[in-house]
């Protein structure tokens, strides 16, 4: 398997359930998930400000 055909992933446990978010790229980073039926995707320059942003936006969702 090449590097370019490997996919990263983040799972961040929760009190329900678990927030699998996968990283789509580089340089700006971006990355999606699914939370309670929404997609959410973000693009930062850094893993942990994407991850930032879509904590932030899980947290600001009905």
């Amino acid at each position: 398997m090449t590097d370019s055909l490997k996919k990263e992933y983040l799972i961040l446990p929760t009190s329900t359930s678990s927030i699998y978010i996968e990283f789509l790229g580089q340089n700006p980073v971006m990355a999606m998930t699914t939370w309670k039926h929404t997609h959410i995707k973000a693009e930062a320059p850094t893993k942990t400000e994407v991850i930032h942003e879509i904590s932030t936006m899980i947290k600001e969702s009905p």
